[in-house]
């Protein structure tokens, strides 16, 4: 796919084994110092005429290995199946790939054992000729390892056209650079110097040995009475083909799948032209859960955990970036919500030489092709009705949150420290109004069970669906707080959301403390989602005036690390909770530390919050600094809003007495919320 394979895949070799493999290239090149430049890397012009005798020389003494591109030539429209067939389609031919990858191992591997029967036998004018030949000098120089064909594929991700350095550079000091030239350039330029992921995988060996006819009893007696050149031959004819195919497929089929792969083929199977958006990606969601169980060379990109933005907040870079790239190219358009194909463009085939350029959609697309049950799930995920992707998507989180609560359950498993797991794990209440559903989170150093009571109430007395969500590092045990950013909390809230937003029209958000934050944070990002938000005693400040020197301590502690001074170093603090069958008894000082960046990033977001909000505030907090719930509602950019101040001397006022006092003004906001959204 580009002329950098030829640099980047013996590098890479070199690199793991520290041996130098030689490699073919074209014979024009081998001029001046770059033919000496080639020459020093290993390589060998395509028009050498010993090119095949160095070649066969070299893998039966095992000297060196060798890289050969068995396409015959670069195929930039990745263009590579057709009718269920491997073919490689070039500027102006379409064929299958080249046998020569194959002719040459096979060849090697016969000379090679009738070398070794040669000198059994004593067959001296054999043993001379294959010496001769193919340069050697005695049966020590004879590699007993297997001669093998290693199918590598080179996947890049992602793959951008547009002008860089490389390409304007050139362009300078050359005025009348072809085309062609140009356009490799751009690719290539790009590739190699912006931030692009090269995924290189090295495949299960096959054993030319396996396919030589002589071993088959049935041709045995025939062959006998071949000479050795027509023996080669014969069997060169018969299996080539087979050997080529078989390890062409492996290549073909081991493309690491990414998401633009996801992206693009879906655009081409698309039943209409016009797709909401939101349900695009939900489809596209699903997709990639199903791909994942596939046990393919997946992609970060496709990764179930980061890929919930796009069923979302739409936040998801690797989204964001080939929008970009289809409405650039025309293949797509984004208006009111809706993305429309544009079929006619997508179907531009282009010149070859220039594909890569003007539609990067077809030939990301063209891509996975030979990966048929890949191609199929996509298709049957565009096919199925959306209530029934929604289902999917709703079982999926679900799982997917309790996998990640119980692996780090189990790595940060402290005995008698950590709580049950019934009180870290996230849960669902079903409610009878399936129309309704609202998000919950409960506060820093504790856990789901610190708003099960809240939770309870607002789906037992209002019948809404009711998702709690476990915000990431708790739980298990304080250690774990140590381990976690702020990120992940925002992260933890967006399955939440992901769950009730796929099964209820109407959506609240809402939290307890720092869970408050966190739904405000959510509130300010997907204001398309939700109907309304609230918060209970979140903390826009603290009233522990220490908390401002933890940066500073944090700071200390790295720098003690760093010169392995550990003796000094203030991990934690102990904490007094007021729920210490939930509550962490520790607090970790880099918990504390991502806490303040929240606080500092949620002050920043307020102002984006449009939907109607209640904060609920306890006068007397002896944690939160009451000042918190006017700083968040005269932040809020609602016109919507409201501040209730209750007469609380504690800061967890979600549990114990009073505490339906809470639930009430809680309820009421929903309700009221439910019953005016349509």
């Amino acid at each position: 796919f580009t002329r950098a394979e030829t640099f980047i895949l013996p590098y890479v070799m070199y690199k793991e084994t520290k041996k130098v493999p030689h490699s073919l290239a074209d014979g024009g090149l081998f001029h001046g110092r770059f033919g000496n430049f080639l020459s020093s890397m290993g390589a060998v012009a395509t028009d050498n005429p010993n090119r095949d005798k160095l070649i066969i020389s070299e893998l039966m003494k095992g000297s060196h290995d060798w890289v050969i591109f068995p396409e015959g030539m670069m195929v930039k429209n990745k263009l590579t199946y057709e009718n269920g067939k491997y073919i490689v389609s070039g500027p102006e031919e379409k064929r299958a790939p080249r046998s020569g990858a194959a002719v040459l191992a096979l060849k090697a591997t016969m000379y090679r054992k009738y070398y070794m029967n040669a000198i059994e036998t004593g067959n001296q004018e054999l043993k001379e000729y294959l010496e001769n030949t193919f340069d050697f000098k005695g049966v020590e120089e004879i590699s007993k390892k297997d001669i093998v064909i290693i199918p590598v594929n080179i996947t890049y991700y992602p793959i951008r056209p547009g002008r860089n350095i490389l390409q304007s550079v050139v362009l300078r000091f050359f005025k009348d650079m072809p085309k062609r030239v140009e356009e490799e350039l751009e690719i290539e330029g790009n590739l190699l110097l912006k931030h692009t992921d090269i995924n290189i995988t090295f495949n299960r060996p096959f054993y030319p040995n396996e396919y030589i006819l002589e071993d088959k009893q049935f041709l045995k007696i025939a062959l006998d009475f071949l000479a050795t050149e027509k023996q080669v031959d014969f069997t060169l004819w018969y299996q080539k083909r087979r050997l080529t195919e078989a390890f062409m497929k492996v290549i073909y089929e081991s493309v690491t799948i990414n998401f633009d792969h996801l992206f693009c083929t879906a655009i081409r199977l698309l039943r209409s032209d016009e797709i909401l958006l939101s349900e695009f990606c939900d489809r596209i969601f699903v997709a990639a859960l199903e791909i994942n169980k596939l046990s393919k060379q997946i992609h970060d990109s496709i990764q179930t955990e980061p890929m919930v933005h796009i069923i979302t907040d739409r936040d998801y870079q690797p989204l964001k970036s080939i929008l970009d790239l289809a409405v650039s190219e025309k293949t797509i358009i984004l208006r009111d919500g809706f993305l429309i194909r544009q079929q006619e463009n997508l179907n531009d085939e282009h010149k070859f030489h220039t594909i890569r350029v003007r539609n990067t959609i077809k030939v990301l697309s063209n891509e996975i092709e030979p990966l048929q049950d890949v191609v199929q799930t996509i298709q049957h995920n565009f096919e199925l009705d959306h209530p029934a992707i929604k289902r999917k998507i709703v079982a999926a989180i679900k799982k997917l949150d309790h996998k990640i609560f119980d692996a780090d359950y189990e790595k940060f498993y402290v005995p008698h420290v950590s709580k049950s797991k019934e009180n870290g794990s996230p849960f669902y209440l079903d409610g009878t109004n399936k129309d309704c559903g609202i998000i919950l989170s409960h506060g820093y150093l504790s856990a789901p069970a610190e708003v099960y009571n809240l939770a309870k109430y607002l789906n037992e007395k209002g019948g809404y669906c009711v998702y709690v969500i476990r915000l990431r590092g708790h739980g298990t045990s304080p250690e774990n707080l140590a381990h976690v950013k702020w990120e992940q909390w925002y992260e933890s809230y967006l399955r939440g959301v992901a769950v009730i937003s796929s099964q209820c029209k109407k959506v609240v958000f809402g939290g307890f403390s720092s869970g408050g934050l966190v739904a405000l944070l959510n509130a300010a990002k997907m204001g398309n989602i939700l109907n309304g938000v609230f918060s209970i005693n979140a903390p826009l400040k603290l009233n522990n005036k220490k908390a401002k020197f933890v940066p500073a301590v944090s700071f200390w502690n790295d720098l003690l690390s760093s010169i392995n001074i550990h003796s000094a170093q203030v991990d934690y603090i102990v904490n007094t909770p007021e729920n210490p069958d939930i509550n962490y008894n520790k607090n970790y000082l880099k918990g504390v530390l991502q806490l303040s960046k929240m606080i500092d990033t949620c002050a920043e977001e307020l102002s984006k919050i449009s939907c109607p909000a209640l904060i609920i505030q306890g006068d007397k907090d002896p944690t939160v600094n009451p000042i918190s719930g006017q700083m968040i509602i005269d932040a809020l950019g609602s016109t919507n809003k409201e501040l209730v101040m209750l007469p609380f001397n504690r800061h967890v006022i979600v549990r114990k007495e009073n505490s339906e006092v809470v639930f009430e003004k809680i309820f009421d906001f929903v309700k009221k919320i439910f019953e005016t959204n349509p």
